[in-house]
């Protein structure tokens, strides 16, 4: 079996990050965040990388662009690893407004029991499912080097999903998603061998010191 190493990166500032809204897939890099993409693909200089992936929300895959440059690849887009969808009615609102401050005083209060649901948002089960599917297509890949680009939330959801074993519940995940901070462009490092994930690195986002 293959001994595979995983690059997740998370995207590069998007315009909702600095503007304090909640983003929609094809809210894009702010300039900050085109300067961080250029640079986490100097990351990747002289690392072997196979295959890049990117989720499906523009932000990841703009970042994905600069790393696949970097190493004269393409992109390839997977539907796994995007951002939570957020209902329709807070795309896009302030963080500050009446909307998503009730989307967000509902998902506090509802968000362990994974059958809940927010008007057509994502919940704990949808998203699960997504993810140990895009598990199971990684462990699967015949690639050695793989890089994901993905998303904040997603990021920190998944990895809790791999070192707590795929014994995970909605609870675990709440609490665990606080605990863990992704920088824009951070690097989480895993490699995958013999049927077992090990966390190599978390957030590791040095680039930003060179």
């Amino acid at each position: 079996m293959h001994n595979k190493t995983i690059y997740f990166v998370r995207h590069g500032e998007a315009a909702g990050n600095s503007g304090g809204f909640s983003q929609t897939a094809s809210t894009p890099l702010t300039e900050t965040g085109h300067q961080q993409a250029k640079k986490v693909a100097e990351r990747f200089t002289n690392l072997p990388v196979d295959v890049v992936l990117a989720s499906t929300m523009d932000r990841a895959k703009n970042t994905a662009q600069y790393i696949a440059k970097q190493k004269n690849l393409t992109v390839e887009i997977t539907e796994y690893f995007h951002e939570f969808t957020k209902p329709a009615s807070v795309q896009g609102a302030s963080h500050d407004s009446e909307e998503y401050q009730l989307y967000m005083k509902n998902e506090a209060e509802h968000y362990t029991d994974p059958t809940w649901r927010f008007e057509d948002g994502e919940n704990f089960s949808d998203v699960l499912k997504r993810v140990s599917d895009g598990v199971d297509m990684l462990e699967k890949r015949a690639e050695d080097h793989l890089v994901v680009v993905s998303h904040g939330r997603l990021l920190r959801f998944l990895t809790s999903y791999l070192i707590h074993q795929r014994d995970f519940t909605a609870d675990i995940e709440y609490k665990t998603s606080t605990s863990f901070y992704a920088t824009n462009t951070g690097i989480t490092v895993f490699t995958f061998q013999d049927g077992k994930w090990q966390l190599l690195t978390w957030n590791d986002h040095a680039h930003f010191a060179e």
